[in-house]
């Protein structure tokens, strides 16, 4: 790690951000996925009556069953139709702007679903139910927004939140959605619109939260606003205490250009390729896990246990509760061991309660009293440990991958894989265990296992390290920096710039870290490449200060165009 002084720690500013963030952005991923749920009975109730009304008679069952699929579906599409576009939007309009559009795209869904029974209109709710799949979508910009604010020392806990956010609403809407309480014939609506609420605040308060610095400087290449943003969230008016983070952001932002990377530009680097890879296997060691079905048919699973439906439906809250407990404490081992660990523990941990599941929930030992009680308990423990591990993780990981114009694509990318695997095996799960009975578990575990191995071997630590530290891991060892001496050599004012350790280090004018300054050979890894980059020859010209060597060195050792 570079010397130098200690970032900024949790400000009353950064926290405020946070929060209004987790209310207004996050909190309608979870609530709007599993708010149908709980009243599934009267809303099904209100399809049938809907339909007979205008037509004269009852709802066949095939198109019942087609309508209902529909609508528990076209969430997911929604979700993977706006991941496409998150990436682009939050670089063409930055990422604040992008969490308010969001905020209004949900109220417009909220009104279809308010409205919905008033109009006597089933199809307002399928659409009302793509409308908040879009909107879901469209939220993993704050994972984004997360990284960028928070000092590299808090990271972890800051990524946290979006798995916090997601499971405080998904038991938020568990609790509002009995019957008891709004999951009646009577109060559903109301039920369904409530995230018209989080967003209305989040409309009015995220306006006087500034925009991610990280974006104000790497991108739209405005200095004095980037300045007064990290001021705000650093809760400090001394811009000599913003002096290395700053320094270490435009030197940064003039290394790389304002060029969004595509997912194609993404696979065809080596380096970013492996990177994008092992995103993938984190968001698919939660998905191919099969926390899936535990979420989604927990009322199932516990009914095969003996519980009666009304026992189930507490049981499941009992899930929330679990998975809370673990976000928080997965927030402080994050920043206590770092990323690998937790991770590591998570998915093993899983891979063990599957094989278990797969013995208890077997039809010939389920008349079991005592076998019934321990697949209650390993089904918790399951959430549990993919709480604490992937569930927790996945949503943060990628934004420590890759620099700046390179992170809102992968994390689209990623988002899209996360949720393509969440349909799939959302589809796939009833079917599959009326014919394997429980052994469908044991293929979740296998998945974990498989996870768990690529993952072991390809992830490197990203706790408090620089991005340029990380990427570095995912280069060939043949092409790696010596980080330690870059650091040495980069607070060496006096030191010559026509160092030979410098022949080794790379520079992207792309913005990628295959695109290297060129060697004596005047060839890199990929092919021939030309350099007539602007600002490396200005700095060629600039020999006569420190500050100019300085630059020079960090500029021909970096690792990705901005490891911002």
């Amino acid at each position: 790690m570079p010397a130098g002084k200690k970032l900024q720690g949790m400000t009353c500013q950064l926290a405020s951000t946070a929060i209004v963030v987790v209310i207004g952005t996050t909190f309608l991923f979870g609530y709007n996925m599993v708010v149908i749920n709980n009243p599934k009975l009267v809303i099904q109730e209100f399809y049938n009556s809907s339909y007979a009304s205008r037509t004269g008679e009852p709802m066949s069952d095939s198109l019942f069953l087609t309508l209902w699929s529909l609508t528990a579906a076209i969430y997911s599409i929604g979700i993977l139709t706006a991941s496409f576009l998150t990436g682009i939007l939050a670089d063409r309009f930055g990422r604040k702007k992008v969490m308010l559009m969001n905020s209004s795209t949900v109220l417009v869904g909220c009104l279809l679903m308010g409205l919905s029974k008033t109009a006597n209109s089933f199809e307002m709710i399928i659409v009302g139910r793509l409308v908040f799949g879009m909107s879901a979508g469209f939220a993993s910009v704050a994972t984004i927004y997360f990284m960028e604010i928070s000092p590299r020392h808090l990271r972890g806990a800051m990524g946290g939140l979006y798995e916090f956010g997601f499971a405080s609403s998904m038991l938020i809407s568990q609790i509002l959605g009995l019957p008891d309480v709004f999951g009646n014939a009577s109060l559903w609506p109301l039920l369904l619109c409530m995230t018209a609420f989080t967003s209305a605040f989040q409309l009015i308060v995220l306006p006087f939260c500034p925009e991610s610095p990280r974006y104000l400087l790497c991108r739209e290449k405005k200095e004095a606003e980037a300045l007064e943003a990290m001021k705000f969230f650093r809760a400090t008016k001394n811009p000599e205490d913003l002096k290395e983070e700053l320094e270490e952001l435009r030197i940064e932002s003039e290394s790389q250009t304002q060029e969004t990377m595509s997912f194609l530009q993404i696979m065809r680097n080596t380096t970013l390729r492996k990177a994008l890879f092992v995103s993938f296997a984190v968001h698919l060691s939660l998905q191919l896990g099969g926390v899936i079905p535990v979420l989604y048919f927990s009322t199932h699973l516990f009914n095969r246990t003996g519980m009666k439906n009304s026992e189930s439906a507490y049981a499941s809250l009992g899930i929330g509760f679990v998975k809370i407990i673990m976000n928080l404490f997965s927030m402080f081992a994050l920043e206590k061991f770092g990323r690998r660990f937790p991770l590591l523990i998570g998915i093993g941990g899983q891979a063990v309660m599957l094989i278990l599941l797969t013995t208890t929930m077997h039809d010939n030992f389920m008349s079991n009293p005592t076998v019934q009680t321990l697949a209650i308990v390993f089904t918790i423990t399951f959430i549990a440990f993919n709480t604490f591990g992937p569930a927790t993780i996945c949503f943060m990981i990628t934004a420590e991958l890759f620099q700046e114009n390179a992170r809102p694509t992968a994390v689209s990318v990623s988002f899209v894989v996360n949720f393509t695997a969440n349909f799939i095996v959302g589809m796939t799960f009833l079917p599959l265990m009326a014919v394997i009975g429980s052994y469908i578990f044991l293929i979740y575990a296998v998945f974990s296992i498989m996870l768990f191995i690529y993952i072991f071997i390809n992830l490197p630590e990203t706790r408090d390290r620089p991005i340029e530290e990380i990427v570095n891991e995912f280069r060939p060892k043949s092409e790696r920096v010596d980080m330690a001496k870059l650091y040495e050599m980069r607070n060496k004012p006096g030191e010559n710039a026509d160092n030979p350790l410098m022949e080794k280090g790379t520079a992207a004018t792309d913005g990628s870290p295959s695109a290297p300054l060129r060697t004596k050979s005047g060839v890199d890894g990929d092919g021939p490449r030309e350099r007539t980059d602007s600002n490396t020859s200005s700095m060629r010209s600039r020999s006569g200060s420190s500050a100019d060597r300085r630059y020079s060195l960090h500029r021909r050792m970096s690792l990705q165009g901005t490891p911002c």
